[in-house]
């Protein structure tokens, strides 16, 4: 009674087949009597065969979607970062006015095209199934902070004001995720606002906290919040704007929140501006009040700056190379490769790179945070080190409790030389 078992039967005819057997007590006048019902599970055997192969299948089709995702996001980045150094370096150089206008219009198309690639690939991303979401103690002042610093530029070219008001707790959250639900959303509000502010604010409700981002933008119609969230959805898109988008922000945003157990809300009129809102859960420790910091070009080199440039693809190679080397103070050294490294350390011995700047992915067994460490190690020294990588799944966190910085690509080259400038002066 009760026990599983693998039973089989042999028909008349001699075929035999796998059955199931259910026993029940029955309580019958001349005593405990059992009724066995017996069925034929051979259509059920095949259905579960059916299943398991199907689900065996998807896995596979999933596990091979990620990998092409994680290959594509290296590189499609690639040739987009070369571009990216090539043009930022012929403005530099460009005297011509009628010349440099037709260079920063192709600066402008490949922004554009940047961050149609990121939106792409975050949304693939989402329907692989293949981001992991995880939850832990999260500065949520911080994050925000990083996040506008990183849109300051971009509003103040528009007139915009970006400011922020919010606790600083501690949430429950996926560090990654929420800053990109927040880039989203403000990037979307300074993309639809012309004038006035962007306004981040937060409020306790229960035990959570709820972020808002308000904007003085255009509004949306009452008709059309129901769709804002779905894919390649834009409201009043006008083809003649430099930058249009695809319309995946929102969506991308909207997806995030639901594996964060979250829901983007939005309160909007038209002509006054809109509200996104979400809610994360509070862990109840308060932080000491602090104020944004304010950015500030940093200051110019005294002294010349060996930067230790490492990367497999010749073209990023040579493009970062020559665009590094149009700042003054920065002498850039170069290879291709782990053995190159090695054998350009010697080279330049007794002399140490001030700064170590690597591609993530090398196409060998070492990877950049390997070619920090090694040179880290042979050099006795801290040195301080930038990781460019086009594989936003790395471990951003971890990377900076071993004291690297990471960059995304593709990225400008005035956002690296910065990045340099500040490290090297800190």
């Amino acid at each position: 009674m009760g026990s599983q078992l693998d039973l089989r039967t042999v028909l008349k005819d001699g075929t035999e087949v796998p059955i199931e057997i259910s026993l029940s007590p029955v309580e019958t006048e001349g005593g405990t009597m059992v009724c066995a019902a017996i069925r034929d599970i051979r259509d059920h055997q095949k259905a579960v065969v059916a299943v398991r192969e199907a689900q065996s299948k998807a896995e596979s089709a999933l596990a091979a979607k990620s990998r092409f995702l994680a290959t594509a996001s290296h590189d499609l980045r690639q040739p987009l970062q070369s571009l990216a150094m090539l043009t930022e370096a012929l403005l530099l150089k460009i005297e011509d006015p009628e010349l440099a206008d037709l260079v920063e219009r192709q600066s402008v198309s490949l922004e554009n095209m940047r961050s149609l690639l990121n939106s792409l690939l975050d949304i693939s991303k989402l329907d692989a199934g293949a981001v992991n979401v995880e939850i832990e103690d999260v500065d949520l002042l911080k994050i925000i902070e990083d996040v506008c610093l990183g849109y300051q530029a971009e509003a103040e070219v528009k007139g915009l004001k970006l400011l922020v008001e919010v606790q600083n707790r501690v949430v429950r959250s996926d560090r990654n995720l929420l800053q990109q639900i927040l880039q989203n959303l403000i990037g979307n509000a300074i993309r639809y606002t012309k004038k006035g502010n962007i306004n981040v604010i937060s409020n306790i409700v229960g035990d959570d906290i709820q972020i808002e981002v308000q904007d003085t933008g255009v509004g949306i119609p009452e008709d059309q919040l129901p769709h804002i969230f779905d894919e390649f959805y834009q409201i009043g898109r006008n083809p003649q704007e430099g930058s249009v988008g695809l319309g995946l922000g929102l969506a991308i945003a909207c997806r995030i929140a639901e594996k964060l157990n979250s829901r983007i809300e939005v309160q909007s009129k038209v002509g006054k501006g809109s509200t996104f809102s979400f809610k994360l859960p509070l862990n109840h420790i308060l932080l000491p009040k602090k104020q944004m910091p304010k950015i500030e070009s940093p200051a110019p080199l005294r002294e010349s700056k060996a930067v230790f440039l490492v990367d497999d693809d010749p073209a990023v190679l040579k493009s970062t190379r020559f665009r590094l080397s149009l700042q003054n103070g920065l002498e850039i050294f170069t290879a291709s490769s782990p053995k190159e490294a090695d054998e350009l350390l010697d080279q330049i011995a007794p002399r140490k790179p001030d700064i170590i700047l690597t591609d993530y992915h090398l196409g060998t067994e070492k990877n950049g945070v390997d070619i920090i460490q090694d040179i880290r190690k042979r050099t006795g020294s801290s040195i301080p080190a930038i990781l460019l990588s086009g594989d936003t799944a790395i471990d951003v966190e971890e990377l900076k409790r071993d004291d690297i910085n990471v960059i995304f690509k593709p990225n400008h080259g005035s956002e690296l030389v910065d990045a340099i400038l500040r490290i090297l002066a800190s």
